[in-house]
Formats: structure tokens, C-alpha cells, sequence
């Protein structure tokens, strides 16, 4: 179940995602287009086209900044929903008793270290006996039998 909120919890972030994404090319549109009429002020009122033009380059930038602050806000409460979800439903906790040197497992089937460390050094070729006879070369950073 946890699994399934966490992949609607994603594709909710990415579907906002994508919506935000065309609400600031909205934005640009709309600036491109006040920026390109700022021309017809002028007639009205000579010299005001740098002011307009830089109120509309303010406007877009705050829009832009808010938009932004909004996508990261609403897509941390996205995200944060599905965290709190699998926290109350105990779908987010790791349950390691799949590990085989518990201490819940029954006595006969614990492996010792020394069992580990046979089982890690034939991945490699080696045997534990090969450990004990590894010596640290003196003022360097290896080991030699």
C-alpha cells in the first residue's frame, strides 16, 4: 500500500510539475506581450515606455519568483502527505528479520563470524586462514601475506 501512495505521490509531483511548467511559459507570454505594447504608451504619455517596460520586467520576475515558491511548496506537501501516510501505516519501517545473524533466529540457525567472514572471503577466491596471515607493510596503506 505504501508503495502505491509513494507512485501517486510522484506522478501527482511530476503532473504539477508539468502544469507549473506551462503556467511560466504563460508568464513569459504575458511579459513578451506588455513589453511589445509598451510602445502604445508612448503616444499616450511621451516617455513613459522605459517605465512600463520595466514594470513589466518586474512583474515577470516576481511571478516567476512566486510560481517557484509555490511548485517547491506544493510538491513538498505532495511528498510529505505520502511520508506521513507510510509513517501511520507502518509501510516506510524496515524489518530486519530477513537478516541471517539475528538475534530472534533460533540458535540453530545464527552463523558465527568466522562463518561470515568464510563465506565473504570465498567470494574472493580466499579463506579466513588468509586473514591471520596478512601483515600491514609498515608506513604504507597495504597488506601483504
Amino acid at each position: 500500500m505504501a508503495k502505491l501512495v509513494w507512485m501517486c505521490a510522484w506522478i501527482a509531483v511530476v503532473v504539477w510539475s508539468l502544469l507549473c511548467w506551462a503556467a511560466f511559459g504563460l508568464i513569459d507570454v504575458a511579459s513578451g506581450l506588455a513589453t511589445g505594447s509598451s510602445g502604445m504608451f508612448s503616444e499616450i504619455l511621451p516617455g513613459s515606455e522605459p517605465r512600463v517596460r520595466g514594470l513589466a520586467d518586474l512583474a515577470d520576475d516576481v511571478g516567476e519568483v512566486l510560481l517557484f515558491i509555490t511548485w517547491i511548496g506544493v510538491g513538498a506537501m505532495i511528498l510529505g502527505g505520502a511520508w506521513l501516510f507510510a509513517q501511520f501505516t507502518g509501510g516506510a519501517r524496515v524489518k530486519l528479520t530477513a537478516w541471517p545473524d539475528t538475534h530472534d533466529a533460533p540458535a540453530d540457525t545464527r552463523r558465527s563470524h568466522t562463518d561470515m567472514v568464510d563465506a565473504a572471503m570465498k567470494r574472493f577466491g580466499r579463506s579466513a586462514a588468509d586473514i591471520r596471515t596478512l601483515k600491514r607493510v609498515p608506513g604504507q596503506d597495504q597488506w601483504r601475506a
